[in-house]
Parts: structure tokens; C-alpha cells; sequence
């Protein structure tokens, strides 16, 4: 048995990225583990839609909010609470040497390969707080070998200090979702869509999703389809660039900003789209392609840091993520797929996305966690 600490501060915001990875990995680790006891520090109170079991016990502290928290703050209550290994799930451990063992878990870097893909701020926390936590870490957890690549890179680690355990996985894996016709039309209205009959994008509004890219590529393929273009997420970092670009568009009508969508709006979207398009710049891991995998709908990225690792052989493939022209034949090319090339397509896609599990994932975590703690 062991006291295993966990910085959970991003459970007391909207649940988002990260978020939804530490909420799915503690929900899993209360089925899995009954043994070790579970420690979960946030500097704000925050709620859980699940019973915690006995083994888990929560840590509201006051003090620096953000990873200098983490930093900084936090080695004086994790020694109080005799923590024999602490995980960071979210890029940042606690500074200095420790008699506890401590797990990073790496989403990404791409901010110190593009600045423009993040702000300045979240490139001095890579900097300053990622590279050192990843230089201090026992183990660390890359979500892709991608990410085990950039981290090898950019923090000049060993190899094998890292552990490859892929992020996983879609809500919608082995389910089926039906919408009554009052349901489907006030989604379809709400948005001014028809089923199968728009693609889609979903991610925050940033630089980083390449989104000017997929306007471009839709104002060609508008040359040669109708179909209408779905952006599906909230205004992220320099948003304002990418709304003028729709505003310019002659085809702004038909480009649907959807703002957050609920989860019962973004599986019907999913679920009733021609394709996904997602050409990002970078990503960590690519959850958008797994969701839209998972309900068999096809799949446009770029072949670009851990994209194909996630679309394996079923996606279609840019190779350059700026190619809006290549971009525009593929959604063309896709829209003219006939019943059977879809059906087909969407078997191996649900297929593809089976091969991602959160609770195995999860199981992978607790291993790591118990391997590392015995070579104390």
C-alpha cells in the first residue's frame, strides 16, 4: 500500500482537456484500486459526480493558484500527509529533490516548436516548469510517441525514463444514440444544419487547430459541393484573426459558429456529420479524431505530430497541414463516397478507435505507479 498524491486543481474549472483526463483517470482509479490511498490537492473546492471510496480523501489548500502552486507550495502538505508518490498530471511536479517519488505526465510541447500555436505565458511555463519537472521526474508519462519524442528533444531525457500510455478514449465507444425528431430538429434548427449534410471541426477557436486552413480549403470545395462547415467549440487564444477570416468569406452563411456545445449537441454533430476535419498544427494526442472514429464518421487531418499514431490507416491524410487545396479534394472526395465505401469506412474507423481505452489507460497508470514506488 501506498499514499499516492494528486495535483487536481483543473477539477474545479469546466472540465476541458486535461480535465477530463485527470476526472476519467480518478474515476477509474476509485473502481480499480481499493488498496492505496488517495490524496487529491486543489487550491479550490471542487465536486465529483461519483462517490469517492474510503481510500480517497481530498486536500483544499490556500495558496498560489496555477503550477507555482504545485511548484512551490504543495512539497510542505504532501510531506504532512507522509505522500509516497505524487503525480502531475498536468505538466508540473514539485521543485527540488524529494523523499517521495514523483510521475509528470506530458500532453504536450507544441509550444516550443511553434510560438504561435500558445501564448508567451504558456511557453515560459513549458520553459521554466515542464523541462525541470521532466529533468526532476522518476517516470514520465508521454500520451503519444510523439510527445515522448518532443519531451526526449526538448528536455534531453532518457529514453527510458519514459512510459508511452495513450490518452484514450471516445465517450460514444459500443454506444448507440437515438434523437427523437423534436430532439434532431431543435439541434438541426439551433445550428441551421441538416444531417449529413455539413463537416465538421471541433476544438477551441485558436491559431494552433489551423483553422484558417480549413476555411480556405472550404472556399474551394464550395466550387464543387454545398455542404455547410460546423466550427464546434468556444473562442480559445487570438481567436479575432480567425473570426475576420469568416466574416470575409462569401460563404460566411454557411460557417456555423457554434460556441461551447453541450454533449448532447456535440455527439449529434458526431454522430450526422459528412466528416470530421481537423488538420491541426499539433497535438498531443487528438481526441476529436478518436469521438468521431468511435460513432464511424470519416476523419481529414494531417499527418503531423501524433495525428497519425491516432487516425492510423483509416484517415484521410494531408501532408502538410497549411495544404488547403489537398484539403479541399479530400472533403470533395469524401462528400462522393457512395452507402458502401461509408459503411465499409466506418467499420474500420469504430474499429480504430476501439484500440484507445481511458480504464486501460487508467490500469497502465496505477502500474507505472506501483512499479516506480517499489524502487524506493
Amino acid at each position: 500500500m501506498m499514499n499516492i498524491g494528486i495535483d487536481v486543481k483543473s477539477l474545479s474549472k469546466r472540465y476541458t482537456g486535461i480535465a477530463v483526463y485527470i476526472y476519467d483517470l480518478i474515476r477509474y482509479f476509485n473502481e480499480l484500486d481499493n488498496v492505496d490511498e488517495f490524496f487529491l490537492y486543489s487550491h479550490k473546492p471542487f465536486e465529483l459526480d461519483f462517490k469517492l471510496n474510503k481510500n480517497f480523501h481530498k486536500r483544499i489548500y490556500k495558496g498560489i493558484t496555477g503550477s507555482i502552486g504545485v511548484m512551490f507550495q504543495l512539497s510542505k502538505r504532501l510531506r504532512n500527509d507522509n505522500i509516497d508518490l505524487f503525480w502531475g498530471p498536468e505538466h508540473c511536479l514539485v521543485w527540488g529533490k524529494q523523499k517521495f517519488k514523483q510521475v509528470v505526465t506530458i500532453h504536450d510541447l507544441a509550444v516550443l516548436h511553434n510560438p504561435n500555436v500558445g501564448t508567451r505565458y504558456n511557453a515560459l511555463l513549458q520553459r521554466f516548469m515542464t523541462i525541470p519537472s521532466c529533468r526532476n521526474a522518476d517516470k514520465i508519462i508521454a500520451i503519444s510517441q510523439s510527445t515522448a519524442n518532443d519531451v526526449i528533444q526538448t528536455s534531453g531525457v532518457d529514453k527510458n525514463k519514459i512510459q508511452i500510455i495513450y490518452n484514450g478514449d471516445s465517450p460514444y465507444i459500443e454506444k448507440n444514440k437515438t434523437y427523437t425528431v423534436e430532439e434532431q430538429k431543435e439541434i438541426e434548427n439551433k445550428f441551421s444544419i441538416k444531417k449529413g449534410c455539413f463537416f465538421l471541426f471541433v476544438g477551441s477557436i485558436e491559431p494552433r487547430k489551423n483553422i484558417e486552413t480549413i476555411i480556405d480549403a472550404y472556399s474551394m470545395y464550395r466550387k464543387s459541393g454545398d455542404f455547410k462547415l460546423v466550427l464546434a467549440g468556444g473562442l480559445g487564444w487570438r481567436y479575432r484573426k480567425i473570426i475576420n477570416k469568416i466574416q470575409e468569406s462569401p460563404y460566411k452563411s454557411d460557417i456555423i459558429l457554434t460556441g461551447y456545445c453541450s454533449s448532447e449537441e456535440k455527439e449529434f454533430l458526431y454522430r450526422n456529420t459528412a466528416s470530421l476535419v481537423f488538420p491541426s498544427l499539433w497535438e498531443g494526442f487528438g481526441f476529436p479524431i478518436v469521438e468521431a472514429m468511435s460513432v464511424g464518421a470519416p476523419v481529414i487531418t494531417a499527418r503531423v505530430s501524433s495525428l497519425p499514431e491516432v487516425g492510423g490507416d483509416c484517415a484521410f491524410y494531408i501532408d502538410n497541414p497549411l495544404d488547403y487545396i489537398g484539403l479541399s479534394k479530400l472533403m470533395i472526395q469524401i462528400q462522393n463516397l457512395d452507402d458502401d465505401q461509408r459503411e465499409l469506412l466506418s467499420k474500420k474507423n469504430k474499429s480504430q478507435a476501439a484500440l484507445f481505452s481511458r480504464r486501460f489507460c487508467a490500469k497502465e497508470t496505477l502500474d507505472l505507479f506501483h512499479k516506480c514506488y517499489s524502487k524506493l
